[in-house]
């Protein structure tokens, strides 16, 4: 969230728009660089439409979290404004997966489908899924999971675990509940 903060707030003041970030994923967690990466592109695209969109004295709220358990890792990012609405035809073909880019433009303008194909290659690209769902008089929420597989790993007490399928690894090497000690 510092990387997104430090580009788009300056943006989001000066334009009169509040941006509300919320990191709650553990400070330990860290992401492949690959991951990493494409996590702040799709975060970064959706706040940048999220801002284009929005009035002065509007709303731009991000949240960042991390869901686990004994299969499964996700990381959820919520992007939600309170900028023009889009149409229903086009929540629902967005949330199907259909190519949206001309029902877009006609739309909500010019900039917003380049931005939103790109986040959706993006989260195809780390099998996650995206979702959009538009208020009645205006905004919009973005929500995103991206399943984590491989993808990070938590610092704890000076060793890198890696989190693999469900397996704890201590610098490359399984853990055991009875560790032996030499």
């Amino acid at each position: 969230m510092t990387v997104i903060d430090h580009i788009y707030h300056p943006i989001a003041q000066k334009l009169g728009i509040s941006l509300l970030l919320r990191n709650e994923i553990d400070t330990e967690i860290q992401f492949s660089p690959r991951f990493f990466v494409n996590l702040i592109q799709i975060t970064g695209n959706l706040v940048a439409n999220a801002i284009k969109f929005t009035s002065p004295n509007g709303l731009v709220d991000v949240v960042l979290t991390m869901k686990a358990d004994d299969n499964h890792s996700a990381i959820h990012v919520t992007v939600t404004d309170t900028g023009k609405i889009i149409s229903s035809d086009l929540v629902s073909a967005f949330n199907q997966g259909k190519q949206v880019a001309k029902l877009m433009e006609a739309n909500v303008g010019d900039g917003f489908s380049t931005r939103l194909e790109y986040v959706m290659q993006l989260v195809s690209e780390e099998k996650g899924r995206i979702l959009v769902k538009s208020g009645n008089g205006s905004g919009r929420t973005f929500s995103l999971s991206l399943p984590l597989q491989d993808n990070f790993m938590a610092l704890r007490n000076g060793f890198h675990s890696i989190i693999k399928n469900g397996a704890v690894l201590r610098n490359g090497s399984q853990s055991s509940s009875n560790p032996t000690f030499s």
